[in-house]
């Protein structure tokens, strides 16, 4: 598994990583417009890029003070936000690459798919354990209820939060329900659940 510092850099390269691997196929399959790959990736591609870039930004200051608030603990340490961070832009990689599982999307995206793994270190998400799986998803949970109270701080957090949509909450308990939840794991996943709602709905 990447550290974050190498995760963030990677992601902040993805797109362009992406359209230079796209160019390239469309001149090969330029006749076979249907098996070219979708737009959405290079959306997919962008929003992980900002995720990764939001945390040089402003933005990575209000991020640190909704951890505090969602912590136990007020005294959230440097390497305890750094791995909240690392795990929030996994999050996004696993939830991205949840969205190419059918057969026919696997194969017209194919190169972005192999982008994704090669960053996570995996060849697919059964490779993630179910601690990493489900801790990866909450921290994203968690980011993106902090992002949506901060929407309107500035362009970054506006466009980032329009491009993640209104559903994100929803998608993200889609991906972690697509695998079974060991008892062990429930409190940490319903605490995160619990604290992200808690932010998005009070006064």
């Amino acid at each position: 598994m990447l550290e974050f510092a190498e995760l963030k850099q990677n992601a902040m390269l993805l797109t362009s990583k992406l359209t230079r691997s796209n160019s390239q196929y469309m001149g090969c399959m330029g006749f076979f417009s249907a098996l070219l790959p979708s737009a959405g990736s290079l959306n997919d591609s962008m929003i992980i890029e900002m995720i990764a870039t939001s945390f040089d930004m402003d933005f990575e200051a209000n991020l640190f003070f909704y951890l505090r608030a969602c912590s136990n603990n007020t005294l959230v340490k440097p390497h305890e936000f750094t791995e909240f961070k690392n795990q929030a832009l996994r999050g996004i990689y696993i939830l991205v690459l949840s969205r190419y599982s059918s057969p026919m999307s696997a194969y017209v995206n194919k190169n972005f798919i192999e982008l994704l793994q090669r960053d996570l270190g995996i060849n697919s998400l059964t490779d993630l354990s179910d601690e990493v799986f489900h801790s990866s998803l909450t921290a994203l949970s968690q980011y993106c209820s902090c992002l949506y109270e901060n929407r309107n701080k500035d362009p970054m957090t506006t466009d980032l939060n329009n491009r993640l949509g209104p559903m994100i909450q929803g998608d993200i308990e889609a991906a972690r329900n697509s695998r079974v939840i060991t008892a062990t794991s429930w409190y940490g996943d319903y605490c995160g659940m619990l604290c992200s709602l808690w932010t998005i709905n009070k006064p």
